[in-house]
């Protein structure tokens, strides 16, 4: 569009070029100068001006050049937003529009999680996960996201986490799903939540779609210990009990030895020696017993003892690592008494033999 008999001659040069979703470049071609020093406009913006000064919202001033191929940057565009742009020349004699305004799209943005891995003690709650976008979009980006795996059991048990989508509206560039821990008193194993992310809606699912939420467990281990101790049992009982217990559930495997050991009784000839290892598996709280044979001899003697250890406990620790089995004696004692009771003596005799 000319104004003006001998003006230069621009145009748009077949439009923009290297867009992204927040960068694109802008061509111009200057055809002709006719001779007269021309400066060359790109003016550019969301909406088409036309040929009015005052519609377009950016101008950028490219200087007095000659004729030829022109360029500019533009950064910091919205992701999936349409621009539009024409090229204007001006010098003493005239000046011209390119005969069209040109419009180009930015890229769609990419939207995925933030991180990829992610933990907390299960006190914390609720759990935000991020997602984002690669760059602020024009539109709102929507994107579906489930529950995809994990060693934790959802609805409540471990987490609550109902799938869904999440929106960003446009002009955000993050926004975060949410899901509460469940607070347990079990020891456990650290559990892992995944979420996935799918069907986005105005953005590109990026290489991070998948999230690993891990759950760390804050809960004591459970504590072993004797059930009835300390114990005693008569020289003629055959065996006497020993009894284990679990302070409270676990869901890991818990295992603890023991073993016997002299105390005052002697192993072979009061008691036998006996060791073992006890076991329980998850969610087992029963209670683990294992026999001390013990020896009835015909001796007089004092009660004696035998030595009851724990050790090596895996998934839990000891209270009370040694108790004791007291054997107690059941011969009774020997009797003194006079040999030839009644004795007499002669008065004459000086003494006499008891």
């Amino acid at each position: 569009i000319f104004s003006g008999r001998y003006g230069p001659a621009v145009n748009n040069d077949g439009g923009a070029s290297n867009i992204t979703t927040t960068t694109a470049t802008l061509n111009a071609d200057l055809t002709t100068t006719n001779g007269y020093p021309t400066r060359l406009y790109v003016y550019w913006g969301p909406t088409d001006g036309v040929t009015d000064f005052n519609s377009w919202s950016n101008a950028i001033d490219l200087g007095i050049n000659p004729n030829g191929l022109y360029q500019t940057n533009l950064y910091r565009l919205l992701a999936k937003k349409t621009y539009y742009y024409r090229a204007y020349a001006t010098n003493a004699e005239a000046v011209h529009w390119a005969p069209t305004t040109t419009n180009f799209t930015t890229t769609t943005a990419t939207v995925q999680f933030a991180a990829t891995n992610a933990s907390g003690s299960e006190v914390s709650t609720p759990v935000n996960v991020t997602v984002s976008l690669s760059a602020t979009s024009a539109v709102n980006v929507a994107v579906n996201y489930t529950v995809a795996g994990g060693t934790a059991t959802n609805g409540g048990v471990d987490f609550t986490l109902t799938n869904g989508v999440v929106t960003l509206t446009a002009g955000l560039v993050s926004t975060s799903i949410a899901f509460t821990v469940a607070n347990d008193f079990v020891d456990e194993y650290d559990e892992t939540v995944v979420i996935s992310l799918s069907n986005a809606v105005n953005g590109i699912l990026g290489a991070a779609t998948n999230h690993t939420y891990s759950i760390i467990d804050d809960d004591s281990p459970p504590v072993i210990v004797y059930g009835g101790a300390p114990y005693a049992i008569s020289e003629n009982g055959t065996n006497r009990t020993i009894a284990m217990t679990l302070s409270s559930a676990s869901e890991k495997y818990i295992s603890v030895d023991y073993r016997t050991s002299d105390g005052s009784a002697t192993n072979g000839s009061d008691y036998t020696a006996t060791n073992g290892t006890a076991t329980w598996i998850a969610g087992d709280t029963s209670e683990k017993t294992f026999l001390v044979p013990i020896t009835d001899d015909a001796d007089v003697e004092t009660d004696e003892t035998i030595t009851i250890a724990m050790s090596n406990a895996v998934n839990a620790t000891i209270s009370g690592t040694n108790t004791t089995v007291t054997i107690i004696d059941n011969d009774g004692g020997g009797r003194v008494f006079f040999n030839g009771d009644p004795f007499t003596v002669d008065e004459s005799g000086t003494s006499a033999t008891v």
